[in-house]
Order: structure tokens, then C-alpha cells, then sequence
């Protein structure tokens, strides 16, 4: 079965970066690619031959660079990570950060951690630079309490040989952000991407009004219906996608549960149980993403509120304690809009009756297969 991929946005002016032991390695430039698929409620990100899968479980960090662009780190198999440096263009940026915070999660730290990056961050015996520095620091501290977004020293040297300390900081932050469960969601869901392939509008980081140029409208290129700009992809490439992040996501989930935090939870007598709901919640720290090719959809993303409520529905409630506690510790669930909670857990538990009459179903049916066999 085959599926089709549609153009949503096109960033171009990218380069792409891949990050082993914590050096930067520039592999590819040009235009980066999301495409959506309506029958598996996926987005893909394409750059060239690089390809992967927006699932909400995988952490996505973001770094704010010194020339106005920005570096977005994904993490792969292997403690590899790869780098997609996003130049400043006015609604094309915005979108894709907007699309980005949609899908994935966004990594947040501490304040703590922003002013200890960036100090190391300086370079030493270049007065001009660490004047330029300093200057620099102090605006992304005060872009940092209003976005809650990491923030970060890297310089346009970056994959060229050359890379300050701030570099290996990041990317050790990012580790450490991943085991100690400090994941989080810019914003809220939303309405997503709606059908139709309509631009989703809202400014990100600037609130002014701006008149949009006529070239940077052609270059924000959403798919409408009539549009030709379609990927044919064999089921079993998306099925290599999805297992992908099938895989980042439990490398992760592997991660937490050797931390500290994650041992706390483990402890729960309740801890099996909500892991063993399989497509029935997706909780901040336990990667589930069984069933996702069976109904070629994805279940919203449902935490908090709509965990528990799911874990109180099967197990009680004294079963409801552990995503309370679970919560608590992880410390940054974000609260979804009532509908999405509602419709999720309504599909969960429509996704049991199911089950339910399939399987009362197949009994009735094995037993008039033995009473006809004894007449």
C-alpha cells in the first residue's frame, strides 16, 4: 500500500548537521521539507536524503544563534544527533517552529542552566567577543522569561572546523535534559495543521504587524487540493519512518528509567499497569506507540488530566495515583485543551468496547462452531 506525502512548507537556505560526540559536522544545505500524511496523521521532515518522522514523544531542542538563525537538535540512534540550522525569514521561520511545537516536544531548562551555558559560551583573550557576548547574554535572558525556550551561544563557525565550548555544553544539557524527563510543549495543541493545507497564520516571535513581501509568500509553499507536489511512499518506508521513532522514543524512555527519577516511578505498584495500557495514553515519560500503523492514525497526545482519567476508567482509583505522582515528579506536563481530552480518552475507551465485542464475537462464534460439531 502506498501512501501520500503532501507538501506543507518548504524552509529553504537550511543546513543540516550531524552530531557525534558532541562535534558538529555540516552533511547537507538547501531546502528543508515538511510533508504531511492525512492517512497516517503524520508529519515527515525531508532534507534531502535525510528523513525523519514528528512524533510527539521525542524531544526536540531548540538553540537561538547569534546571527538571528536558529538550531534545532534532534536526537537519534546511538547518542548521534542531528542539527537543522533555520535562517531568519520572516513568516517562513515562524511557521516552521510553530509546526515544529505542534508535533514534537520542546525541550525547556532551567534558568540555572541558560546563564551557565552561555557563560562558557565566552571566548577567552578576544576582548571584542566576549563585549559582544556579554551584550548577547543579557538580551536572551530576557528572551528566555518570555519563551521558556533554551538559548544558546553557537556561532556561524559552527561544522567548520571550529566550535565553541557552548557546542558541547548544549549537547551534554540535552542528554541530561532527556534523562531527568525535562520535556515539555511550547503552547498548546490547538487545531494543528487543518485540513486542506492551510497556513496556520499566528506570529511566534513577533507580535508586530509586518507587511509580507510577495517573495516571501511564494515562499511558504502550503499544499491546496489541486496542488502536484505529492510524495508516493511504499508502506514499507513509512513503516521504516515510524520504527525510527519508534526506537528514538524508547531509547529515551530507557534513558529516564535508569535516572533517578525514573527509578522513583518504577517503584509504583501502579507503574505496570499504566505502562501496560498500551495505545491508550502517551505520558510524558513512557513511550507507547503500539497500534500506530494498525489504525494508521496516531491517538492525541492525552497527559495529565486525561491520563489519569483513562488509568482511573480500567484500574480504579487507586490506579489513578501513580500519573499524579508521575507528574509531580517530571514537574512539566502541560494541560491540553478540554476537547482534545475529551476526544481522546472517549477513543480510548470506544477503542476498548471494540475489543470487547470482538473478542465476546469470536467466542460466540467458536461456540456454535463446537455445537454444530457435536450434532
Amino acid at each position: 500500500m502506498d501512501y501520500q506525502l503532501q507538501l506543507l512548507l518548504e524552509v529553504p537556505q537550511s543546513k543540516l548537521f550531524e552530531i557525534k560526540t558532541q562535534q558538529p559536522k555540516q552533511v547537507d544545505t538547501g531546502t528543508l521539507q515538511i510533508y504531511q500524511s492525512e492517512q497516517l496523521k503524520l508529519s515527515f521532515l525531508k532534507f534531502g536524503s535525510f528523513q525523519y518522522t514528528l512524533q510527539k514523544n521525542i524531544p526536540i531542542m531548540v538553540a537561538q544563534l547569534v546571527n538571528g538563525s536558529k538550531m534545532y537538535i534532534f536526537p537519534g540512534l546511538n547518542e548521534i544527533f542531528y542539527g537543522i540550522i533555520i535562517e531568519k525569514q520572516d513568516q517562513v521561520s515562524d511557521t516552521f517552529e510553530h509546526i515544529l511545537s505542534i508535533n514534537v516536544r520542546l525541550v525547556v531548562s532551567s534558568q540555572k542552566q541558560h546563564q551557565s551555558v552561555m557563560s562558557k559560551s565566552i571566548y577567552q583573550g578576544r576582548n571584542e567577543m566576549k563585549q559582544l557576548n556579554e551584550q548577547q547574554k543579557l538580551s536572551q535572558q530576557e528572551l528566555m522569561l518570555r519563551t521558556g525556550i533554551m538559548q544558546v551561544n553557537l556561532w556561524d563557525h559552527v561544522g567548520q572546523g571550529e566550535k565553541p565550548p557552548g557546542v558541547s555544553d548544549y549537547i551534554k544539557q540535552g542528554g541530561n535534559a532527556i534523562r531527568q524527563g525535562l520535556i515539555s510543549v511550547a503552547g498548546f495543541i490547538g487545531e494543528g495543521i487543518k485540513k486542506g493545507g492551510e497556513l496556520i497564520a499566528e506570529k511566534i516571535t513577533d507580535k508586530e504587524q509586518k507587511e509580507v513581501s510577495e517573495d516571501t509568500l511564494n515562499k511558504v509553499k502550503l499544499v491546496n487540493k489541486g496542488s502536484k507536489a505529492i510524495l508516493q511512499f511504499t508502506k514499507a518506508q513509512v513503516d521504516a519512518l515510524i520504527n525510527l521513532g519508534k526506537m528514538i522514543a524508547e531509547e529515551a524512555e530507557k534513558q529516564f528509567e535508569n535516572s533517578e527519577t525514573g527509578k522513583k516511578m518504577q517503584e509504583h505498584k501502579y507503574y505496570d499497569d499504566a505502562k501496560n495500557l498500551g495505545g491508550a495514553a502517551v505520558v510524558a515519560v513512557v513511550s507507547i506507540y503500539d497500534g500506530l500503523t494498525e489504525a494508521l492514525s496516531v491517538l492525541l497526545d492525552c497527559t495529565g488530566q486525561a491520563t489519569t482519567e483513562i488509568i482511573k476508567n480500567k484500574y480504579g482509583d487507586q490506579a489513578s495515583e501513580l500519573s499524579k505522582e508521575g507528574f509531580q515528579v517530571a514537574g512539566n506536563v502541560l494541560a491540553f485543551d478540554k476537547i482534545y481530552v475529551q476526544a481522546a480518552a472517549k477513543a480510548v475507551l470506544e477503542q476498548q468496547q471494540q475489543q470487547q465485542q470482538q473478542q465476546q464475537q469470536q467466542q460466540q462464534q467458536q461456540q456454535q462452531q463446537q455445537q454444530q460439531q457435536k450434532q
